[in-house]
C-alpha cells in the first residue's frame, strides 16, 4: 500500500509540476499581446510626441495668423 501511495504522489507532483510549467509557457504569449497593444503605443507617443510637435510647429508656424492669435 505505501508502495502505491508513493508511486501516486510521485505521479501527482510529477503532473502538477508540467501544468505548472505548461501555464508558466503560456504567461509569455499573453504578455507580448499587452506589451504591444498598451504599453508599446504608450512609450511612442512619450518617445515620438515631442519630436512630432516640434515638426508641426516648423512646417505650419502661419497657422497661429490664421486663427487671430
Amino acid at each position: 500500500m505505501a508502495d502505491s501511495l508513493r508511486t501516486h504522489s510521485d505521479y501527482m507532483r510529477l503532473r502538477h509540476r508540467q501544468e505548472a510549467e505548461e501555464r508558466a509557457a503560456k504567461v509569455g504569449v499573453k504578455l507580448v499581446f499587452a506589451i504591444f497593444f498598451f504599453i508599446l503605443p504608450a512609450m511612442f507617443a512619450i518617445v515620438a510626441g515631442p519630436s512630432v510637435l516640434r515638426i508641426f510647429k516648423q512646417l505650419f508656424p502661419t497657422r497661429r495668423q490664421l486663427r487671430g492669435g
